[in-house]
This record gives C-alpha cells, structure tokens and sequence, in this order.
C-alpha cells in the first residue's frame, strides 16, 4: 500500500482509498505512487476522473448555452405571435356573427313601389323579384279615369295575375288617364293608367298602345307597351318597370 496526497486539499491518505476521507474528492486509479494524485507530467488527470477542463471545452459549452438561449428566445416570440394571431382572428369572428344579425335600418332597404309591393316580392313573401331603384320620372297627381264604358281585361304581368278597366280607345286621348289596375292579390292598391301614344296598325282595329302606370302616390312606376286588338279586346306586349326590366303581359 502507498500514500498517495488528495488533488483537491491535499490530505495524505492511501492509493485504495475510493476518495479522501476530508474532503470527499474521488481518487484517480492510474495515479496509484504517484505523489499528490499526479501523473507524471505534472498535470491533472483528463475527464471524466476529474480535473479542469481545457479551452475547448469552455468555448463548446458556451456556445451550446447561447444556441438554447436562442432556441428559447424563439419559441416563445413564436408562441406569443401565435397566441395573439388567435385572439385577433377570434375578435374579428365574433364582430362577423354579431354584425350578421344586425337587421339592416329602414334606410338602407330597397324602395317599394306598388308594382312597388307586388313585383318587389312575390305573392307568398319570397325573395324580391324586381326591386324600384328610384323613379324614371317627376311624380304627378293621378287624374280621374276618363268618363264612358269601361272594359274589364284580366290577365298577368309576368307571374302575377291582374285585372284592368280600361276605356275605349276611341274615347282616349294622349296625356290623358284612361284606365287604371290592380294585383288580384292586393285589389286596395291600385294604379292609374295615362295614354302616352296611340297608333292605328291596321283596318282590323289593331293599335300599338303605351300606357304609362303611376303609383297611388304619384309616381311613374311602370310602362305598358303592347299591341291591342280593337275586335277581340285584346292587349299583350312588355312590361317595363323603373329598373328597365321587361316582363311579357296579356290582357283580354
């Protein structure tokens, strides 16, 4: 058995000691005889027995520490953008769902125009069919339907069915209100009916006949364009209402 000294505080004690009974430090098993736990260089044993590491261990474990230091410092930037990309994203949803069912104030839905109420919506309350942007021209005061024997047409506009009194159109005159109509389905609005052109086709009694439609308050909502056969009481042709749509109607 030999006396060997510990590395760290020196304490004599024997090479088959598994550490220094003072301070605890482990022996090195290849430094048995040799004086004060060395080697006989001089230097302490290499790792992982122990002793001080080099320079390039130093420089590895820094540079080890500054990539996790990055690595942290990244994912949570990561995770914070995230995080607040979720909270917008939710806020925006929720402003969406609740502007979704935000009915629209009065102002900013479609004027209705009596032709207005029947050819904006249907007759069951579906979706609007035609839609009165503003009117094609200024607002009159209806005049009374002109005096004599009226005829009765039935018929439709489009889809909707309609009745018509209409004066005999050798009574009418141009710029005058001859008749006047409803929807079977609303007879309480009605709408007057002004003659704006009058024009004999053929000796069998046809005429190409313009009736312009006004509103109960006044306004132009509606022409009547068409061919009528004097014999046979008669009068079909197009529809147009203030959008410039056209719609087929046939009367008789």
């Amino acid at each position: 058995m030999a006396l060997i000294k510990c590395r760290e505080c020196g304490h004599v004690m024997s090479d088959k000691a598994e550490k220094c009974p003072m301070c605890g430090c482990p022996t090195f098993p290849g430094n048995a005889g040799y004086p004060g736990g060395m080697n006989p260089s001089g230097s302490y044993p290499p790792p992982p027995y122990g002793g001080k590491p080099n320079k390039s261990q130093t420089w590895l474990y820094a540079i080890i520490g500054l990539l996790l230091a990055i690595i942290v410092a990244g994912g949570g930037y990561w995770w914070l953008t995230q995080s607040s990309k979720q909270k917008t994203g939710s806020a925006e949803g929720t402003s969406v769902a609740a502007a979704d069912h935000v009915k629209p104030d009065a102002a900013e839905q479609p004027e209705r125009m009596g032709t207005d109420e029947m050819q904006s919506e249907d007759l069951n309350g579906a979706e609007p069919v035609i839609e009165e942007v503003a009117p094609v021209e200024h607002q009159v005061d209806p005049k009374p339907v002109s005096s004599g024997d009226m005829m009765v047409f039935s018929g439709s506009i489009g889809p909707y069915p309609i009745t018509m009194h209409l004066a005999d159109p050798g009574n009418m005159s141009e710029g005058e209100f001859v008749g006047e109509y409803f929807y079977n389905e609303r007879p309480n609005s009605v709408f007057s009916l002004m003659l704006t052109d009058l024009e004999t086709i053929n000796i069998h009694g046809s005429m190409r006949m313009v009736l312009k439609e006004y509103s109960p308050q006044g306004k132009h909502t509606g022409t009547f364009n068409g061919q009528y056969e004097g014999r046979g009481q008669f009068y079909s042709g197009n529809f147009t209402n203030s959008k410039g749509q056209h719609f087929y109607f046939e009367l008789n």
